[in-house]
Order: C-alpha cells, then sequence, then structure tokens
C-alpha cells in the first residue's frame, strides 16, 4: 500500500472574519485526508482567529496556531514554512476556498508528471 505524503498548509490570518469560516471549512472538507493545518496569527485586529478555532474545534480538525505582531503575509507563510514537517507545502490566504479534491489533484499531478513543485492560477 502506498503511504500518502504529508501536506502542510500554511495559512497567514490577518482581518478576514467575513471570509475565514468558509476557507477553514474547505481544508475541512478535502477529500485528501493527511494534511496538517498551520494557521499564522498575524497580529489579526479582529475576530479571524477566534472564528478559525471555532469551525476547527468544532469539527474535530487538528491545526496548530502560532501567533506573531504583524509582519505581512510573506513572513507570515516564513513562519509557517519554519514549523511545517510535511513533505509538500501549500499556501492558502484565509479568504481562499478550496474545491475539495483540490489536494489530491495537485499531488496526483505532482507524481503523474515527476515534477518539483505545482500552482494553480485559480
Amino acid at each position: 500500500m502506498e503511504s500518502k505524503p504529508l501536506v502542510s498548509i500554511v495559512m497567514p490570518i490577518y482581518g478576514v472574519e467575513k471570509y475565514i469560516e468558509n476557507s477553514i471549512k474547505s481544508i475541512i472538507n478535502q477529500t485528501y485526508e493527511n494534511i496538517e493545518l498551520i494557521l499564522v496569527d498575524d497580529g489579526s485586529p479582529d475576530e479571524s482567529v477566534m472564528i478559525a478555532e471555532r469551525v476547527l474545534n468544532e469539527n474535530d480538525y487538528p491545526y496548530q496556531l502560532v501567533r506573531q505582531p504583524n509582519k505581512g503575509q510573506g513572513e507570515a507563510r516564513n513562519t509557517g514554512i519554519r514549523i511545517a514537517t510535511g513533505e509538500w507545502i501549500m499556501f492558502l490566504d484565509s479568504d481562499d476556498i478550496l474545491l475539495p479534491e483540490t489536494v489530491s489533484e495537485l499531488l496526483d499531478s505532482i507524481k503523474t508528471n515527476d515534477i518539483d513543485m505545482v500552482y494553480s492560477n485559480v
């Protein structure tokens, strides 16, 4: 049986309380199950982190939360990279939504084409 590589999804959070619930739910609803979710609170001034934690806890979905003063999206992603343990790292903005098959399809593309990186412009 082939093992499924761990995918680390790094999500910076800053001022997205209107969008983050749907974004988090799109991760929870992935058909691919070997996901490590890393939330990086980049000093968000609103209730974004509280909303994310509520949705994740209600769904008993594991995650890591790192808090830092606001340093911008790039540094928040770098913080997530430093603690990620996955074979693959995926960035997801906290106002984006993934289709349920997204992680599976990206990994299939990597395996099928023997490539080191894949991205989507949608």
